[in-house]
């Protein structure tokens, strides 16, 4: 009896601390890439990639797309102000490469 309601007492408190947990790891990850000049380093060194400017028009339509549920994904995980900062950075990318 006294087993059964510690466990519900635990798990009545998972929520909380899943949520916890989230907002956590989300905070950290938002906080990876504060910077245009890391943001990029990771995609062109890190990564391997190159920001031409065909990849950043394609990357800011898809941003751009709230129907896309990759978007969704995004916008849910670091919200629309994150968004629009990664935007401006693939704009400047964009920029860069016409330069």
């Amino acid at each position: 009896m006294y087993f059964a309601v510690a466990l519900r007492r635990i798990f009545s408190f998972w929520p909380l601390a899943v949520g916890w947990l989230r907002v956590g790891v989300d905070l950290i990850i938002m906080q990876l890439f504060t910077h245009y000049e890391e943001w990029r380093r990771a995609i062109t060194e890190v990564c391997g990639m190159d920001l031409t400017r065909d990849y950043c028009e394609t990357r800011i339509a898809a941003l751009g797309d709230e129907s896309d549920p990759a978007t969704q994904a995004f916008l849910t995980s670091y919200g629309a102000g994150y968004r629009d900062t990664v935007q401006e950075w693939f704009r400047r990318a964009e920029r860069e490469a016409l330069s």
